[in-house]
């Protein structure tokens, strides 16, 4: 898997298809997942000779319902798709950043709520956990030490 980025930001990921092939659902998951993650707004499907693009997002719409058409040359693909944004409503991300803020309200309220923590410490428990799998998913975060991520977050030291 890898990222195209324009102009220094995330525009498609990009997937060998071949991954994808070996599970029907596979694909509608992973536009789901990376949708949530709100860096680029689409997803490559690579394949000998053959790029297939898709919008990312949290719906259930389907995969085949949000392939992006390529009504331009090949060669202007990633500009179109960087310029234009073909197919991305403009309310897309604020939809995504609202989802992401509201998970990560709902975790401090309840951090409050039910452990009692005060408003400080529920926000740096919250962002140390998010921080946390931000290192995880890049594999920046050792093994070992990810094993033992609870001990990570028993004291803010």
């Amino acid at each position: 898997m890898g990222v195209y980025e324009w102009q220094n930001n995330p525009l498609v990921f990009l997937v060998d298809g071949d991954i994808l092939d070996r599970s029907p659902k596979r694909l509608d998951r992973l536009r789901r997942a990376l949708a949530m993650r709100g860096d680029a707004p689409y997803l490559g499907v690579v394949r000998p000779g053959s790029l297939a693009l898709y919008e990312l997002g949290l719906g259930s719409r389907p995969a085949k319902s949000s392939l992006v058409s390529a009504e331009w040359e090949e060669r202007d693909t990633f500009a179109i798709l960087g310029n234009l944004r073909p197919g991305i409503p403009s309310s897309r991300q604020r939809s995504i950043r609202g989802v992401v803020l509201r998970l990560l309200s709902e975790a401090i309220d309840r951090l409050k709520r039910d452990f009692n923590l005060d408003g400080n410490n529920a926000i740096s428990l919250v962002g140390r956990a998010l921080f946390t799998r931000f290192l995880a998913d890049r594999e920046i975060l050792p093994l070992p030490l990810f094993e033992r991520t609870e001990e990570l977050f028993d004291t803010a030291a």
